[in-house]
């Protein structure tokens, strides 16, 4: 909430992801990645938002935007069930840490 509400009384925009990426897991479940920032070649920060989060939430943006101003290319997970259909009786939870294996393949 502090978060919308900064970007709100400071008039910021947010720009929504240029590119989005689907991992499917093992049991069906959807991951989805959203690459925030596509730098040139070079090293790049994958960005695990908090719970009740997203790739989309203020202070998520501004990160990748401060990391693709130092040269880093910027991908965040969205855990299941966030900004995608819910296909697998797992939920995007506390524990969603355990699907990054998959996604980092």
């Amino acid at each position: 909430v502090a978060t919308t509400v900064f970007g709100a009384a400071n008039g910021l925009q947010l720009k929504p992801p240029p590119g989005v990426e689907k991992v499917v897991l093992e049991d069906g479940g959807v991951v989805l990645l959203d690459w925030l920032v596509r730098g040139q070649p070079g090293p790049a920060v994958l960005v695990c938002p908090g719970l009740n989060n997203s790739s989309r939430t203020g202070y998520i943006v501004r990160l990748a935007e401060a990391l693709g101003q130092q040269g880093f290319n910027c991908v965040a997970v969205n855990y299941r069930g966030v900004l995608s259909e819910l296909s697998s009786p797992k939920l995007g939870c506390a524990d969603s840490w355990q699907d990054l294996p998959a996604v980092l393949e």
